[in-house]
């Protein structure tokens, strides 16, 4: 939520004293270094084949939390109008499209 890295939690103190609509959060890992370059350059520098890096990062860590998926429904946060026209695509939305392909080949390795 905040970026602000969290000890046993997937949200800081700060964070978690507030009131949320969700009842869980996931992070690939706090918002600094190349992570930060990464996400920068595909929010801000449309550099839109970042989505796929970034996509592999969440279903690596989603994977290591040893889930059911099919009690879950990951959904997008919704980016905001505005932002999509500046950047020229949605890129929540590219990045779950991804992630769906990710889990679609992971999965039929499994069957």
């Amino acid at each position: 939520m905040c970026g602000l890295p969290s000890e046993g939690s997937n949200l800081c103190g700060a964070c978690r004293k507030k009131r949320h609509r969700f009842n869980n959060l996931i992070s690939v890992g706090p918002r600094c270094g190349a992570l930060k370059q990464l996400v920068g350059d595909y929010k801000y520098n449309s550099e839109v084949a970042s989505c796929r890096p970034i996509a592999r990062l969440l279903a690596e860590r989603i994977g290591r939390l040893d889930l059911d998926l099919h009690d879950y429904v990951i959904i997008p946060i919704p980016t905001i109008d505005q932002h999509i026209r500046e950047r020229g695509f949605d890129h929540m939305l590219y990045v779950a499209t991804y992630y769906r392909c990710v889990l679609i080949i992971y999965y039929s390795f499994l069957a």
